[in-house]
């Protein structure tokens, strides 16, 4: 999918590409050029400690976006820690997290940002911590411990009701074509240090 987004620096163009995807690197296309391409790669269905363990193995996937040499490294930070909350408590996602984003910046000479989790029906989360809570405790204070940027979809996007009234939602977990475009756009803000869009 391509999201054009006009911005004061010029014209970007996202390009998302599969489905189900966990870490982002994006790489100039051509220094001439305002285009960013967004390469995809990840593990579906994981959690953040599954990511974590991932990226840091020798030869793992960190050494991998290394290879490729990317400007910008970001990490988007599914649902599955929260829908399984049950099974994973809060603190042990959010030192996979720290590992992560601590393997991320020592292995690479690229910059890392954060995506928090799109909003979640709150019936499919039967833990003890819901993705709101996840923001306040693990997403934000990541961000601001290591000093990188976070967008922030959730909250823009007013929660599941407002975003499946907007038309933002594919089911009750996963966005769909405008959930996706309004998550591009999200990210062409934050790139430009605009306020996120819808």
């Amino acid at each position: 999918m391509d999201v054009p987004a006009a911005t004061t620096k010029g014209r970007i163009m996202l390009r998302a590409a599969g489905p189900g995807c966990t870490i982002h690197y994006l790489t100039a296309r051509d220094n001439r050029r305002t285009a960013l391409r967004w390469y995809t790669s990840g593990i579906p269905g994981a959690r953040t400690p599954d990511v974590a363990r991932a990226v840091s193995a020798v030869g793992g996937a960190a050494d991998v976006y290394r290879a490729v040499a990317a400007d910008l490294i970001t990490v988007a930070i599914g649902v599955n820690d929260s829908i399984h909350a049950d099974e994973q408590a809060l603190a042990g996602s959010a030192a996979a997290l720290e590992t992560l984003v601590r393997n991320l910046l020592d292995r690479q000479s690229a910059c890392v940002a954060l995506m928090g989790a799109v909003p979640v029906r709150e019936d499919y989360q039967p833990g003890p911590w819901r993705v709101r809570d996840a923001y306040r405790d693990l997403y934000r204070p990541v961000a601001e411990k290591f000093g990188i940027p976070l967008l922030e979809i959730e909250p823009a996007w007013g929660g599941y009701g407002r975003a499946a009234r907007d038309g933002l939602v594919a089911d009750h977990v996963h966005p769909n074509v405008a959930g996706h475009a309004a998550i591009a756009r999200g990210w062409v803000n934050l790139l430009n240090g605009s306020a996120p869009s819808r």
